[in-house]
């Protein structure tokens, strides 16, 4: 979508210029929270997941401090259905397991930082291998952003993928910083039911489309090869769709 007229070119213009001052109006203090994730992630981020929400059910796997969940949160809060639940589940273990500064508990100062959204944010504390998520369904948005060793980011995008709805959009973070994670998204479009609807710096988003291979010929051919995949080779992952963004106001 397009800035129609010179007001919306300004008012688009102006929201790129001062990221900081876009994210500040949206989530207030908490654009202060340290997190990995840049400014520009974060607003791409936000713009997807309020261009996706249908079921009022988003999922993050790997929270830390809670930077990208009260972002998750606010686009619920700002443009999800009043009239139904929603809700933003964040799977962590809260112990830095995977983190470079190292082992430590950051349970509390998630708490802290998430309190304005307590009633959006539910904390799910275990393994993304192996914990139990407390709904059933599927949701409009899964972004995972965990363990990014190739075994870990393969068994969480293996596992939580599929709860992505038709027309709902799976985010990965880090992927042009850690080969593991660059190896499974090529795994991912080479699949042939998953293509890019935006990536912005390190942070990329992905739309379910299961006819995707089927409407564009020959281009899968070439993801598998840039993923070292057979020509004849298919996936593990069957999901996606979702239109693009750039307009949203805040």
């Amino acid at each position: 979508m397009r800035p129609q007229n010179w007001k919306q070119r300004i008012a688009v213009g102006l929201k790129a210029a001062f990221p900081e001052r876009r994210m500040r109006r949206l989530v207030g203090t908490a654009v202060d929270v340290a997190t990995q994730t840049t400014l520009q992630e974060r607003i791409c981020l936000y713009e997807e997941a309020c261009w996706n929400i249908r079921l009022g059910r988003f999922l993050e796997v790997g929270s830390y401090l809670g930077a990208s969940s009260v972002v998750l949160a606010e686009a619920l809060r700002r443009w999800g259905n009043p009239d139904q639940q929603q809700h933003v589940y964040c799977v962590d273990t809260w112990e830095n397991d995977t983190m470079t500064e190292g082992q430590r508990s950051t349970r509390d100062e998630f708490m802290k930082n998430t309190r304005r959204w307590s009633d959006i944010i539910v904390p799910v504390v275990g393994n993304s291998r192996d914990v139990s998520l407390p709904f059933e369904g599927e949701c409009d948005v899964v972004f995972i952003d965990g363990d990014h060793s190739y075994a870990g980011c393969q068994r969480d995008v293996e596992r939580f993928a599929p709860l992505v709805r038709d027309g709902g959009r799976l985010i990965l973070h880090d992927h042009a910083y850690y080969h593991g994670v660059t190896t499974v998204l090529g795994e991912l479009l080479a699949a042939g039911q998953w293509h890019v609807s935006i990536s912005v710096e390190n942070l990329i988003s992905l739309r379910k489309d299961p006819h995707w291979s089927h409407r564009v010929p020959g281009r899968m051919d070439n993801y598998r090869e840039a993923a070292g995949l057979p020509p004849d080779s298919s996936c593990w992952i069957d999901r996606f769709h979702a239109p693009s963004v750039s307009t949203l106001p805040s």
